[in-house]
This record gives C-alpha cells, sequence and structure tokens, in this order.
C-alpha cells in the first residue's frame, strides 16, 4: 500500500519512515508539492509494535530530507480492513422468526434464524420504520433482537449486516399487551395443582393466523402452560412449591420468552388436615353437627365440608376448628364416607371417615 503526502517544497525529500521504525521508504512521483511512499505492513509484521488486526492503531509519518528527519505531523492509521460501501455488503438470508410476536410495550427478545449474519458493530434488526441495534450476535446462523415498543399492528422485519437492505420478506406482530386484573382464586395449595383464573385484557384480535403459546409463570420459576379461553380470561393450575411464598402472576403468550409485567399475587399456603371428626357418625336424615378438627385451616369463601361427592356448606372457628352438618345418606348405599374440606381453590386431599 501506498500514500501520497502533499505540501510545499517537498521535491527535496528522499525517503518516508513511520514512528519509530527504523526502516525507510523511499520516495517517489516526487514533484514540488506531491510525494509517493510505501507504507510499512500492519499484519504479520516481524515488529511488535506494528498494529495487528485486532485494534486500529495510529503512527505518525515522517519525511527524510538531506539535512535529516523531520515530522509531518500527519499520521497512518491501520484498521481492519476498509470500510465497504454499502453495495458491496452481503446481507443476510432470514429463514425464521421465533417468536413472530410480542406485546407492544414488552421489549423483549426474540430469536432470529437464518445464514449469512456478521459480527459486526452495524449488525441492525429492522422492525418496520424503527431500527434498532441493541443485537446480540450467536453464531452466523442465529442472532437475537431487542423488540422495541411500537404501536400494535404487523410490520416488516429483516437484519441488515449494515448499510442497505435485503429482499427478506418477513413480517413481525406487535400484539395489545396482556394485563393481569384478578386472580382467583388468590390462594392454594403448596402441593400445586390449584386451578387459578386469571382475568383481565388478552386481546386476541391479532392473534388469529400465529401460534399463540399461552404460560403463567408464579413467582421466578414456576412455570405452566396455561389455555386461552376469551379476551378476559385464562386459566393454568399452579405448580409446587417447597415452602409457603406470595409470588408475582405473569403471563406470556409466546412460550415463555417473553413475560407481561403483572401486579397480580398468589399466596401459597400450607393445605388444610383433617384430624379427627367430632362425632365421626350422624343420623340418615342428616343434620348432625360435626365439628371437624385439624390444622391450616383458612376462613376462605365456599369453605365446605365435602361428604363423599356431596358438599355442605361450613362454619369457620379457628385455623384448628370448622364445623358443619352432616348432609342425608341414604341407607341401601355404603355406610362409610370421606370427609374433606374444600374451598375456592379446591377439594383437600387430607381426610377421615364418617
Amino acid at each position: 500500500t501506498s500514500i501520497t503526502i502533499t505540501g510545499k517544497y517537498l521535491n527535496s525529500t528522499s525517503a518516508c519512515s513511520y514512528g519509530e521504525i527504523n526502516e525507510t521508504y523511499p520516495t517517489f512521483n516526487i514533484t514540488k508539492h506531491s510525494v509517493c511512499c510505501d507504507v510499512p505492513p500492519g499484519v504479520n509484521a516481524p515488529l511488535a509494535f506494528l498494529p495487528s488486526l485486532s485494534s486500529p492503531s495510529k503512527i505518525p509519518i515522517f519525511l527524510h530530507l538531506e539535512n535529516g528527519r523531520i515530522a509531518t505531523g500527519l499520521e497512518i492509521k491501520y484498521v481492519k480492513s476498509l470500510p465497504k460501501s454499502p453495495n458491496e455488503i452481503k446481507q443476510p438470508q432470514i429463514l425464521s422468526i421465533s417468536p413472530n410476536y410480542v406485546g407492544s410495550e414488552v421489549n423483549g427478545w426474540i430469536r432470529v434464524y437464518g445464514k449469512g449474519f456478521l459480527n459486526t458493530d452495524a449488525l441492525t434488526c429492522k422492525f418496520g420504520e424503527s431500527l434498532v441495534r441493541n443485537v446480540h450476535f450467536i453464531s452466523a446462523f442465529e442472532v437475537r433482537c431487542r423488540t422495541p415498543r411500537h404501536l400494535p399492528g404487523r410490520v416488516s422485519f429483516d437484519v441488515i449486516n449494515g448499510a442497505g437492505g435485503s429482499e427478506n420478506n418477513f413480517t413481525f406482530t406487535f400484539v395489545p399487551d396482556l394485563s393481569i386484573l384478578n386472580v382467583y382464586p388468590s390462594f392454594g395449595s403448596i402441593n400445586g395443582g390449584t386451578e387459578v383464573r386469571l382475568f383481565g385484557s388478552f386481546p386476541s384480535s391479532l392473534l388469529d393466523d400465529i401460534e399463540v403459546g399461552i404460560q403463567c409463570k408464579f413467582g421466578m420459576s414456576g412455570v405452566v402452560d396455561g389455555t386461552l379461553l376469551s379476551q378476559n380470561e385464562i386459566t393454568c393450575l399452579s405448580p409446587p412449591v417447597s415452602v409457603p411464598e406470595t409470588v408475582e402472576v405473569r403471563v406470556s403468550i409466546d412460550r415463555g420468552q417473553n413475560f407481561a409485567k403483572s401486579s397480580s399475587w398468589f399466596s401459597y399456603e400450607h393445605e388444610g388436615e383433617v384430624e379427627s371428626l367430632i362425632p365421626s357418625y350422624g343420623y340418615l336424615t342428616g343434620g348432625s353437627p360435626i365439628l371437624i378438627v385439624g390444622r391450616n385451616f383458612r376462613n376462605s369463601t365456599g369453605l365446605k365440608c365435602m361428604f363423599g361427592e356431596i358438599g355442605v356448606g361450613a362454619t369457620f372457628l379457628s385455623m384448628d376448628k370448622v364445623s358443619c352438618p352432616s348432609p342425608p345418606h341414604q341407607m341401601d348405599t355404603v355406610d362409610k364416607v370421606a370427609v374433606r374440606l374444600a374451598s375456592e381453590a379446591g377439594i383437600g386431599s387430607s381426610l377421615k371417615n364418617f
């Protein structure tokens, strides 16, 4: 590579040198106002201080005259490679996007699969007219893009390695954000299995032609599949936990890759345990007052005693006592039934025979 230096009275120069390099490079094409010099290589040079491809470097330029060396005040800069024009940059080919939709306010991540992605600072994801530089290069076959906030709707999508565009014909959908207004019931057993109904706004007008994967997240790690019943209701079963705790409930429509913000909570509690029935028998006609003794009872809406498959209203007395009347019983059926407690959180597993 050669350079041209312009100035005045340059016809008396004999050579160029660079930085602390001892080697000189003879000038050529000499005129009064310009000279040309070769430059030392920036790669595989024997001198340790010469720049490598890993980082750009600047080296001062000197001119040699009959009476010695003078500084030009100029520098030569070594770079990885010369910048390419937009027409020279090869653009990637997109094969798939996962997910191809996200909430309009989520600021989530999507995976883009294809070929020809380049690990450059110019790597950009394009959502309609919005350019996003927050891109993680995984390999030449995969990148991850941070989604911007955007009005609900479908936009064109592309990944570009630099300036210019490509011929990828992909679209991306921004759906209205999900919002949870209420969780019912708001508590359940630490053993899991409580059918939880989430009420809120789950608009589906833009989801008709995309594959939706509903998931509910309880706390930091409890993720379970959910079911979209309507644009106002989602159901899912609570996962088990090891200790009682209150956790935030969040919802995802893209199989758990991004979860919408939430301010709804679910409390895990020890399940109520039935230890004894006083008395443990009653009249066939029903109406016998029964005291249920145990622990971890909760004064909740819908509290009832289950005599087999028959439920009767219960009265909460304390965390270890509940009373309820026995229901009528037919003589030609079994003479013993299992008694359990039930509430809106479900039917307990602990039982005693009556």
